[in-house]
């Protein structure tokens, strides 16, 4: 389950370093489709990781309560 947690995690900090590059280019009146679609696929994909983390904990919280 710790790897699970540890690559969406993972998948999660390149998806903000993504959108942290893409915003500043936005900022920077940069309109550039890809620029938009890039920051649109690594916000997506953000959340999917958050769901895959939130999922992960539910699991592992399941387990603990049944070892109890």
């Amino acid at each position: 389950m710790i790897e699970g947690i540890n690559a969406a995690l993972g998948g999660l900090h390149r998806a903000t370093q993504t959108l942290n590059e893409t915003s500043k280019q936005l900022a920077q009146g940069d309109l550039n489709e890809e620029v938009i679609v890039n920051s649109k696929i690594a916000q997506r994909n953000a959340e999917a990781q958050i769901v895959t983390i939130e999922a992960l904990s539910e699991v592992e919280e399941t387990a603990l309560d049944l070892l109890a």
